[in-house]
Parts: structure tokens; C-alpha cells; sequence
């Protein structure tokens, strides 16, 4: 008995967590007709033309629940095939069409579900091919135009100016902000919902002046969220955590924990391309050298930060 509770139970919440991941389906019938096959119902783009014989079987919408996953587009017009058909419906015509934005990473479709006899059927096909061979483009052809989806795997090559943020104690004196040069390689794995993770490595060399070079590493994973806000632009955020190491020339060496945080904004120049900026803030943290005193306040480390730029590879 208490088995068949527990797969009561599981059966109930799978069902629950699979209907949370679909589109929410929202209808109104004003006309109740027999279904019809699936593979009967036409679909009409916003501004194609309809017959004006058409019966209005109802309204369907289909939407975001909050928390769906599965919505792209070939998915939701689906959804509005088959809820057509189950109405009796063998036209979908789709008067809005939502793309993905900040508000909702799913395609979202509104329309009417339509009925029409074979033979408003076969002169709508006619009147669609005339108006296409002339030359002409449907609005919403060029009004819904799909976006560059978020690439799901991204590779980073940058460089650019840093700068130690931090005050730099030496047998030569106190060095501030002092600047250098950083290389940075990452890769990214977006996720469907925009979040995802990676890795970053960077390099990062400074030079002195009276001191000695200094070299630093830094490798380590990071969370990411990315978003394509247009058709052109990208933008990414990470935060992460991982071994550092910095090397003096004739001098200290080390490795401890490193912090890095940064913000990108990439130029989209084709599927698989794109020219990017990041600001890049790395803290690193390592064991004083021994017989080097430090204040409570203190720490033995460098703080820096960067603009580095260069180029992104989707696939």
C-alpha cells in the first residue's frame, strides 16, 4: 500500500513538473465543431490574407507559465496546430507573433482558430502563390524576422590594458595603479533558460619600473548568464572563483585563490562570430612570503582590473 502511495505521489509531481514546462494554452470556442486530423490545419502568418467566409471556430493563445522551457518557435505553432484541429479547426491564423525578450525566453503565438471549406482552401493556396510570385513580401516576413538565438557554447580570445589596483609595497617604495597587459581565454556552455558555466584562464604581466616583472595566472570556473537583446548585440556577465599564481622575476613566487568577476558586450557579425568587449575585475590572494608582516587589515595580495577585446566563435 505504501508503495503504490509513493508512485501515486511521483506520478502526480512528474506530472506537475512536466506541465510547469510547457506553454500555457488559452482558448475561447465560439463555434463547437468535431475535431479534424492534425494535418489539415493551415497556418497563416500575420498579414496574410484569410477569406472573409471563414468561419471563427474561437481564439487560442500560448504563452509563457513562468516557468516553461520547451517554447521555440516550430514548438508553439505545434501546440496551436493541434489545439485547432481539436476544435474542429482546420486554419491557425497567427495575428501576433512574441519573440523571446527580457520579459520571456519563449516564442509566444495569438490567433484565431479558423474553419474553412475545401474549396476557400484551395483559391486562399492559389491567392498566396500569385502574391508571393509577384515579387511582393508578406509584412510579417519581415516584421517577425527570427533573431540570432543565445549560442550555446562560446569561446573567448582577448586582450587588453589592466591595471594592480592595489598598493604595491617594495624595498623601492610604495607603487599605485600601476598598469600591465592582460591575455584571456574562457569558454561558456549557455544553458536554454540564458544561465550557464565555463572557464576562464588569463595571464597578466606588469612591469615596475625599479622592481622587478611580475607575472600573474589564473584559472578557474565561472556561472554565466547571457542574453541576445537584438539581432546584433550579446551580452554576458560571469563570476568565478579559482587557483591563481604570480612569479618575480629573481624575486617571490606563490599560488593562492583568486576572484574574478566581469561584464561583456559582444558585436554579433555572423552565426558564428562576433567582436567583443569585457571589464574584467580579478582579486588574488596569496600567503605572505616568510618574515613579511602584515596589519589585521591586511592581506597579501593584488587586486587589478582590465578591458581586454577580441574575438568570440559560436558553435
Amino acid at each position: 500500500m505504501k508503495t503504490m502511495i509513493k508512485m501515486i505521489g511521483l506520478m502526480c509531481l512528474s506530472g506537475f513538473i512536466f506541465a510547469g514546462c510547457t506553454p500555457k494554452i488559452v482558448t475561447h470556442i465560439y463555434n463547437e465543431r468535431l475535431p479534424l486530423p492534425v494535418d489539415s490545419v493551415h497556418i497563416f502568418l500575420p498579414g496574410e490574407r484569410v477569406p472573409a467566409s471563414a468561419i471563427v471556430v474561437g481564439d487560442v493563445a500560448v504563452k509563457d507559465r513562468g516557468t516553461t522551457t520547451k517554447c521555440n518557435f516550430d514548438y508553439v505553432v505545434q501546440l496551436g496546430k493541434e489545439t485547432t484541429a481539436k476544435n474542429g479547426g482546420n486554419a491557425l491564423q497567427i495575428a501576433e507573433h512574441r519573440l523571446p525578450s527580457t520579459k520571456s525566453t519563449c516564442h509566444q503565438i495569438f490567433g484565431n482558430m479558423l474553419y474553412m471549406t475545401p474549396d476557400e482552401m484551395y483559391s486562399t493556396m492559389i491567392d498566396t502563390l500569385s502574391f508571393l510570385s509577384s515579387g511582393e513580401t508578406f509584412g510579417a516576413q519581415v516584421a517577425y524576422a527570427e533573431r540570432i538565438n543565445n549560442p550555446r557554447n562560446v569561446v573567448k580570445l582577448s586582450a587588453g590594458p589592466s591595471r594592480i589596483t592595489s598598493k604595491v609595497y617594495s624595498e623601492y617604495g610604495t607603487v599605485h595603479k600601476k598598469m600591465g597587459i592582460d591575455v584571456m581565454l574562457s569558454y561558456e556552455r549557455i544553458g536554454k533558460r540564458s544561465f550557464g558555466f565555463g572557464f576562464t584562464t588569463a595571464y597578466n604581466r606588469t612591469t615596475y619600473g625599479g622592481m622587478s616583472d611580475q607575472t600573474f595566472f589564473y584559472i578557474g570556473p565561472d556561472l554565466v548568464i547571457s542574453r541576445v537583446t537584438t539581432k546584433k548585440w550579446r551580452w554576458d556577465m560571469g563570476i568565478g572563483m579559482g587557483y591563481t599564481a604570480y612569479n618575480e622575476v629573481g624575486g617571490n613566487s606563490g599560488g593562492g585563490v583568486g576572484f574574478l568577476s566581469r561584464l561583456g558586450v559582444e558585436y554579433i557579425f555572423s552565426e558564428h562570430f562576433a567582436l567583443g568587449f569585457d571589464w574584467n575585475m580579478l582579486t588574488r590572494t596569496f600567503s605572505a612570503p616568510e618574515g613579511y608582516y602584515l596589519e589585521k587589515n591586511e592581506r597579501y595580495g593584488f587586486d587589478s582590473m582590465s578591458l581586454t577585446a577580441g574575438m568570440r566563435f559560436y558553435f
